[in-house]
């Protein structure tokens, strides 16, 4: 667990820097409105979040990549409308520094999504939700077959 513990704090800053680093530059140079550049740097982020998470963080290699990517983006949307909803309360409504509040929020939701996401790639592709086919066991009748007194 250390170790996956270790890669999750690495991918974290990699995934902090890019988010905090996108929205500022689109914000500071391209001229785009705070939202939608966090916004844009969410979206980034979603992607680059599944592929690292899947085969760096939890080195996940083989099992239900499907069922994983559609829970992953259920789960990545209901953060991500989380983080963003919490930036709007944060930074329009409070009037905070858009800055502090993508730190707060990021910081916050990275302590939640490890052990969320640790649930869903640590399984190794057997996921609990959905047994494998393998593991059914077909139905058996208890009534009883043969000699009968």
């Amino acid at each position: 667990m250390l170790k996956t513990l270790f890669r999750f704090f690495q991918f974290s800053c990699v995934s902090f820097v890019t988010n905090f680093g996108l929205t500022v530059a689109l914000h500071e140079w391209g001229q785009v409105p705070e939202e939608a550049a966090f916004a844009i740097a969410l979206a980034v982020v979603f992607v680059m979040n599944f592929l690292f998470m899947r085969w760096y963080v939890y080195e996940t290699k083989a099992g239900a990549i499907w069922q994983q990517f559609g829970l992953y983006v259920c789960s990545a949307v209901v953060f991500r409308a989380t983080e963003y909803g919490a930036f709007l309360l944060w930074h329009t409504w409070y009037g905070s520094d858009y800055r502090l509040a993508v730190l707060g929020i990021s910081v916050i939701s990275s302590g939640v999504k490890f052990f969320y996401y640790r649930l869903l790639f640590g399984w190794r592709g057997g996921l609990p939700l959905a047994p494998a086919a393998a593991t059914t066991v077909p139905y058996t009748s208890a009534a009883q077959t043969g000699d009968r007194k």
